[in-house]
């Protein structure tokens, strides 16, 4: 999910002339591996294979524009469309040149497909960081990536295998960002954090442009370049002044992640997951009030998504269980050292970048229309680390009565 399930005549009129597009033909289809290091590589997998379509020459556009006067930066994409073939890019300040035609159409959710271009990605345009960009449909700790022509989506579980498979030398990518809908999830955050440095990703809904390629790969033009910790501050705080203060966005918030504070954060979780477990008895009426009052209820072109907000709803129990609030602090004391994150005005104190999934009801939780709102067998590492789908089971068992 990215975007509104709806567009406006103006954004029509726009994407006529967005989508014609500029791709070179594939003059270089047979070039080599780059053997230049630069400083950067965006490895950029454009799954647009889905109802984001017209959207993905819109980025490409940006991309160029953030190359110009920029050399220390490779940008390769994996450009997936309906019914086109394939296409490996590089995209330069003078325009997006084919590199390789796949010669079919690609199913850019299966997991190998990402670690094949990952890992030809790193071989031709080797670099010191690495930032993966994974552009598509999100659905949180549910899955990533929806390709239409072959019916499928990415779970979180072989995303994380696809990029474990494709780790550059580094031992970890850089920065993985999410332009995505829904991704700065703790479920997923905690996946990743054995094969990158730092995630970017918006609790919220991503609007169809996506994020500012032009102001993000302009940062890293200069001779002197930021640290991968205070660039993926620098992409946030494009994210925030694009769509929020330019545009006057409400109900957007985007994060940046530091995945090795991730531990103790995860830590936390599951010692407060093991309270509320034990005392559920008394504890259900403050925990039933605090879900209601920082839940995410997200409706979108895929379907509905429930989950609240982390720190907004440790912060409610908090006020009603004094008892808990040892365990609440270290939550959110974690969550902060763990965290940078950018909200519209409309967000501030409601929404502070981080969500888990808690669906309202029994019956929503064990919902097969859609997606499963539980975690039976989605192979995440959070559900093993913490005893939050326990206390979510034990919470349902209270609310029957």
């Amino acid at each position: 999910m990215r975007g509104k399930t709806y567009l406006i005549a103006v954004i029509l009129a726009l994407l006529a002339i967005v989508t014609a597009g500029t791709i070179a033909p594939a003059a270089a289809s047979a070039k080599g591996p780059n053997t230049t290091t630069k400083a950067w590589t965006y490895l950029v997998y454009l799954a647009a294979d889905n109802s984001l379509e017209t959207w993905g020459n819109f980025s490409l556009n940006l991309m160029e524009e953030g190359l110009i006067n920029n050399t220390n930066v490779n940008v390769v994409v994996l450009y997936d469309r309906p019914d086109v073939n394939t296409q490996l890019l590089q995209v330069t300040s003078t325009g997006t040149v084919v590199l390789k035609d796949y010669g079919a159409n690609l199913d850019t959710a299966n997991p190998a497909t990402l670690a094949n271009f990952l890992q030809d990605g790193i071989s031709r345009f080797p670099a010191s960081h690495y930032a993966v960009d994974i552009w598509s449909h999100g659905g949180g700790w549910k899955y990533v990536v929806e390709d239409t022509t072959s019916n499928d989506r990415m779970s979180i579980d072989h995303l994380s295998q696809a990029l474990s498979l494709a780790t550059p030398k580094q031992g970890k990518f850089d920065i993985i960002i999410f332009d995505a809908c829904l991704m700065s999830q703790i479920e997923v955050a905690d996946q990743l954090a054995p094969v990158t440095y730092y995630m970017i990703a918006s609790e919220q809904s991503v609007p169809f442009q996506g994020f500012p390629y032009n102001c993000m790969l302009q940062h890293l033009a200069g001779t002197t370049l930021p640290s991968p910790g205070n660039y993926s501050h620098e992409i946030v705080d494009d994210y925030c002044n694009y769509y929020i203060k330019s545009s006057n966005k409400a109900g957007l918030s985007i994060t940046a992640i530091d995945e090795s504070q991730l531990p103790p954060l995860v830590s936390a979780i599951d010692s407060l997951s093991t309270t509320l477990l034990n005392n559920m008895a008394a504890d259900y009426p403050a925990v039933s009030n605090a879900r209601a009052v920082a839940q995410h209820l997200v409706y979108g072109t895929n379907g509905v998504f429930w989950y609240v907000d982390l720190e907004r709803f440790v912060d409610q129990l908090a006020s009603a269980i004094p008892t808990l609030s040892t365990e609440a602090s270290a939550v959110c004391n974690f969550q902060n050292a763990a965290t940078y994150e950018q909200s519209s005005p409309a967000l501030v104190g409601k929404s502070y970048g981080l969500g888990i999934n808690f669906p309202p009801n029994l019956s929503r939780y064990q919902n097969k229309n859609y997606l499963d709102e539980n975690y039976q067998d989605v192979n995440l590492t959070f559900v093993s680390a913490a005893h939050w789908a326990d206390m979510l089971l034990e919470y349902y068992q209270y609310q029957k009565q």
